[in-house]
């Protein structure tokens, strides 16, 4: 059993696929609708990929709340219609067109250490495929991500609940990168080793 784990509703890895890459093997994937009977505290931190069926998460939201309420960390790439995620805004599509629009990092961050913006924005060439949106950050979150009309594409919020959440526009940092040979690989294992430091309490990694 892996500290973290990842929720799929069959659009990303399937009920029985799996991802056999060094990094994708170390966190357990939770079918959705499963997660009823599932012990989320066995886990340190929980991711949500960007397709998700949000109506049947929504259904489930007061768990994913209690489960913030004790410490835990949340990471969620979804574009949210639905108020399943405490402190979000909901996803709101950016008027940029894509060719146009462009992802800036805010900080140093290091999920983002060693990652060249480019590869955020291009994949094969083309722009649009890491993020389309934006969201409304919460009061006093950490952005990590904005556009170029300085739209919050992807932030920290620690004070909305007793955990943490990590929140993205449809950025979703456990697939953009697999297979790019670019520096966008470098995304997942910086996203897992950020949340176990969290969880940990290795703030001086930060």
């Amino acid at each position: 059993m892996n500290e973290i784990a990842l929720i799929d509703s069959g659009c990303y890895f399937g009920k029985n696929t799996y991802r056999s890459d060094e990094f994708h093997q170390k966190f357990d994937l939770i079918w959705l609708y499963d997660f009823p009977a599932i012990d989320l505290t066995l886990y340190k931190g929980v991711i949500i990929p960007t397709a998700i069926d949000e109506e049947f998460l929504f259904r489930y939201r007061k768990k994913l709340e209690k489960y913030l309420d004790n410490g835990g960390i949340i990471c969620s790439f979804a574009q949210n219609f639905l108020t399943w995620l405490p402190g979000n805004s909901l996803w709101k599509p950016s008027e940029i067109p894509f060719k146009d629009r462009t992802i800036f990092k805010s900080n140093d961050h290091p999920i983002f250490m060693g990652v060249d913006e480019y590869d955020l924005n291009y994949r094969g060439g083309v722009k649009g495929f890491f993020s389309r949106g934006f969201f409304e950050e919460p009061v006093g979150a950490e952005v990590l991500l904005h556009d170029n009309e300085h739209r919050t594409v992807l932030y920290i919020d620690r004070t909305t609940t007793n955990g943490i959440i990590l929140s993205g526009a449809g950025s979703d940092l456990v697939s953009f990168g697999v297979g790019s040979n670019n520096t966008s690989e470098l995304l997942v294992p910086q996203l897992l080793d950020w949340i176990l430091q969290e969880a940990h309490g290795e703030k001086g990694n930060q």
